[in-house]
């Protein structure tokens, strides 16, 4: 038997659903959610918000992912100063302080931004200063152990161990190492 419903209405439910599908916003355009993080900080370092706004809305303005595109913004941010691209970083702070409300104004998110950064940088600094030093200390205490000067070894090794701070704690193990090669005494 017939159905009374001509074809056309019976197929319209179905070719609904695949018009709504094929005209689905362009969230189906990025593979997954960082990849539409990365869209948000490429449009924001482009110069177009309103791109950026538009694919933060879609995808985190009310979801888990809102804290990820904040800390992606942010360290793209840093990557942008530290690159000497003040401007880019400054359109990706203005809209971490637009959707991220926690601080008084954009100026007061970068300077702590930027005071971060360089915090970070004379952190990195001394401990690469603390590194260097140590290494320069026991490579002369190798070097007199290498010459079988054993009491200069000793004598250096102990002045070392004095001002060793235990910093990079990588260099436990060759300090461990020194130590079975000298004398005991």
């Amino acid at each position: 038997m017939r159905s009374p419903i001509p074809m056309t209405l019976r197929l319209a439910p179905l070719l609904l659903v695949c018009a709504c599908a094929s005209t689905a916003t362009s969230v189906d355009t990025f593979a997954d959610p960082a990849d539409a993080t990365e869209g948000v900080v490429a449009a924001l370092r482009s110069g177009d918000p309103a791109e950026a706004n538009r694919i933060f809305g879609l995808y985190a303005r009310a979801s888990v992912l809102r804290d990820a595109v904040f800390y992606a913004v942010i360290e793209a941010a840093s990557a942008d100063y530290i690159a000497g691209q003040d401007e880019s970083g400054r359109r990706l702070v203005e809209f971490a302080h637009a959707n991220y409300p926690g601080f008084a104004s954009a100026d007061e998110l970068e300077a702590e931004l930027r005071a971060g950064l360089a915090e970070g940088a004379a952190v990195v600094e001394t401990a690469y200063a603390n590194a260097a030093g140590a290494l320069a200390a026991l490579s002369a205490v190798q070097e007199a152990i290498d010459n079988e000067e054993f009491p200069l070894a000793v004598e250096r090794f102990d002045a070392f161990l004095q001002s060793w701070n235990g910093e990079p704690a990588e260099l436990q193990a060759e300090v461990d190492r020194i130590k079975l090669l000298l004398p005991e005494g």
